[in-house]
């Protein structure tokens, strides 16, 4: 594109110092160049651990100063210029631009996740507004989306936000190099993520057989803290004798808790001793093991790296100064030592470790160290809070790496399938579990079925869908429709009562469909439940409106008893249909002989498709329902890489149209709401029927028999051809006994 005028961008001096070292060595073409940065990038707060070298150590001059940069632009017209600076300075750029009256061909910005977030100086490089520029290249390990919440609050409040998924501001993806086609292309180094548990109990064993350690000496406060600090100590030795680690880099949650790890004061069981105890061969002489935090200066930090390199054995612990622009590739282990939530700053941690050099062959190891209280079996520590991280790498890894997609993605598709997961397919495994005391296989099986589901999906994908005009729609043609789309209490109180009280008040038997009007829905809905009838074009009450009116039956015994009158009709060229949804899942939950819970899974596919309501239609669904529980015991917990698959798979079986968007749409998809509305509807059966989890079921203690009794009432209904019916549906209730009426 022969850029000639250059702006390249990182987020410290020392990514400026790097690139510019390594542009220079690399370069084919002569340059002139101009670095713009101070030791004000550095941040004041020691608090976020962002380490940095002075500008003294960067080894060429340096400016801020904006008449300088104006100059420079100038000056060197005609020539290939670069300014290499960090984001904290784009502020002086953007002032001397606007001096210069020039443009940039190019502008890079290095690490481009700091660009999005809240308009700041990280920002002022995407707009040309502060500063032009004809192109611009983004490069991150990391792309960082925006929430839609925090956008909508963002603009609320008058205030610009920028996320990389937007290609007004970002572009379209040039391209993409993923850890998995990098690892593959030898370009950095495999992984394995190591699960390090250790129980209670051996932590108070070697903290009490340790004779430099009086316990007696500490309160019940300072006796825990040893105990945290030393089983993360014990762990990492284990892990450096199991797997040759020889240079680790723990992240801890602040540069005090990194001090304590390493930290050799007398009062703890040093890291140093730990380690020589679980590897006899590693001596004092060999290991080095020290602290890096943003209140060391440069020459300091430079000093200590040198040492970390050159020890056969080496540990450094810090808070976040080694997340980002640090190139050692010895790095062979990141220890995690506290919990991580940002799933950015998990990404350039585990890069530390899978840098590598050219022909040079090795693993590097993400170990997260789990304190296994000694009753735990597996599933609590699996969903404990400390397990957290092991979740959060594994998902910050996923959306980096094909190849642990595509393993996650079987894991899914074995676990929907089966309900549970034996080996690991395909004999890849990326995470290794090292407990002592505890069943290995058992509890990767278990990890294996929490990874298949709270790891599913890639980050950024649960976004709510937004809806064009007819979106809702379902792909299948239905008839299978509640009595109305809303919730009993809605009905009565929005629908029924307001029409049936505009009877009362205007002291009228029939009135006009305007005259009665008071939501969109009301009158309609109130004909539908059978207490208004056609008159014309007026509608009058019928004898079980006037029923109504009077009192004589309260709004839930009504409802009950409409749902197993309700019907609907289907005309086809060979007969007409009928089906009578609330009666039919009825005895469907009947014939299942069994208290398992009905799922929307088990409506959509073999309920929802239903015509009529036929003892041959009702088998039908019912076998239909055995067999997604026999061949998808967990569907709920499908990813979206598999759900186009098995969605094939079961509309060809179930002879279905269904779509994604019906299945696993939003909530205000039609199936949806109607599942919604029927699991409503049906829990006024509470004599029968429960709602947990939001799937129907039966109550426990009661028989098919409890369930007959409900159906016996109007039990003939089904029979009565159409020109009856209505008159059927509209009468007052005889058996008022069954519903406790009297």
């Amino acid at each position: 594109m022969k850029a000639e005028t250059v702006l390249f961008l990182a987020p410290s001096i020392s990514l400026v110092k790097q690139t510019l070292e390594s542009w220079a060595d690399q370069a084919k073409i002569p340059f002139t160049y101009l670095c713009v940065c101070s030791d004000n990038t550095v941040s004041s707060n020691i608090n976020d651990d962002e380490a940095d070298i002075s500008v003294s150590q960067l080894g060429v001059p340096v400016t801020t100063d904006i008449n300088e940069i104006a100059n420079f632009l100038d000056n060197t017209k005609g020539k290939v210029r670069y300014i290499f600076s960090t984001y904290q300075s784009t502020d002086k750029i953007s002032e001397a631009q606007k001096i210069a009256k020039d443009t940039f061909d190019l502008i890079i910005c290095d690490e481009a996740h700091r660009t999005a977030g809240l308009r700041s100086n990280f920002s002022l490089a995407l707009e040309d507004q502060f500063i032009r520029s004809k192109k611009r290249l983004f490069m991150t390990a990391t792309e960082r989306m925006v929430r839609p919440l925090l956008k909508r609050n963002a603009e609320e409040s008058g205030k610009v936000i920028f996320s990389m998924d937007d290609e007004n501001t970002y572009g379209p993806l040039l391209s993409k190099y993923n850890f998995g086609k990098a690892i593959l292309d030898k370009t950095i180094s495999d992984y394995k993520i190591i699960v390090a548990g250790v129980k209670e109990s051996e932590v108070y064993n070697y903290i009490a057989e340790n004779k430099h350690l009086k316990v007696e000496d500490l309160d019940e406060n300072s006796k825990t803290q040893s105990a945290e600090i030393l089983y993360s100590k014990i762990l990492l030795a284990k892990a450096m004798r199991e797997f040759s680690i020889k240079k680790t880099i723990s992240f801890h949650s602040s540069i005090q808790r990194a001090k304590n790890f390493v930290s050799e004061n007398g009062e703890e069981i040093s890291l140093s001793s730990v380690i020589r105890e679980f590897n006899q061969n590693i001596e004092s002489s060999n290991l080095y093991i020290d602290n890096i935090n943003c209140q060391i200066d440069a020459g300091s930090r430079a000093q200590i790296l040198d040492k970390f390199r050159n020890s056969e054995f080496s540990v450094i612990s810090n808070a976040k100064c080694l997340t980002e622009g640090v190139d050692v590739p010895i790095i062979d282990s990141v220890y995690f030592i506290d919990r991580k939530k940002s799933l950015v700053d998990i990404v350039q941690a585990c890069g530390r470790a899978l840098r590598t050099k050219k022909g040079v062959a090795k693993t590097a190891y993400f170990i997260i160290p789990i304190l296994i209280p000694e009753s735990s079996v597996a599933s609590d520590i699996l969903h404990s809070e400390d397990f957290e991280i092991v979740y959060n790498i594994i998902q910050a890894l996923r959306d980096q790496d094909n190849r642990l997609e595509d393993w996650i993605n079987r894991l899914n598709s074995e676990y929907i399938a089966t309900g549970r997961i034996g080996r690991s397919p395909s004999g890849y495994d990326p995470v290794s579990v090292q407990i002592e005391g505890v069943d290995i296989q058992q509890f990767s099986e278990e990890l294996y079925v929490q990874i298949a589901t709270v790891n599913a999906n890639p980050t950024d994908t649960q976004k709510k869908q937004v809806f064009g005009k007819g979106e809702r729609k379902t792909g299948h043609s239905r008839i299978f429709k509640t009595i109305g789309d809303f919730s009993f209490e809605s009905f009565i109180k929005n629908l029924i009562d307001p029409t049936i009280n505009i009877f009362r008040d205007k002291k009228r038997n029939i009135m006009s469909g305007t005259d009665l009007k008071y939501n969109h829905n009301n009158v309609s809905h109130t004909f539908r439940l059978g207490l208004t009838e056609k008159d014309g074009k007026n509608y009058k009450l019928t004898p079980l409106g006037e029923y109504y009116l009077d009192g004589q039956i309260k709004p839930r015994d009504l409802f009950k008893k409409q749902m197993l009158r309700y019907s609907n009709t289907l005309e086809d060229q060979r007969s007409q249909r009928i089906l009578f949804p609330y009666r039919a899942c009825l005895e469907i939950l009947k014939g299942l002989e069994s208290f398992e819970p009905l799922t929307f899974n088990e409506f959509a596919f073999c309920i929802y498709p239903m015509y009529d309501s036929t003892e041959e239609s009702i088998q039908t669904a019912i076998e239909d329902i055995k067999y997604l529980r026999k061949n998808y015991p967990k569907l709920e917990a499908i990813n979206m890489a598999n759900q186009p698959q098995i969605l094939e798979v079961l509309n060809n079986h179930f002879t279905t149209s269904l779509t994604e968007t019906d299945i696993w749409g939003a909530k205000a998809t039609t199936v949806k709401n109607q599942f919604m509305y029927f699991r409503n509807h049906l829990s006024l059966f509470d004599e029968v029927i429960v709602i947990k989890n939001g799937n129907i079921c039966l109550k426990t203690d009661i028989s098919a028999k409890d369930i007959e009794k409900i159906l016996s009432v109007d039990m003939g209904i089904e029979k009565i051809d159409k020109k009856n019916w209505f008159a059927k549906y509209t009468e007052v209730f005889i058996m008022l006994m069954i519903f406790g009426l009297v």
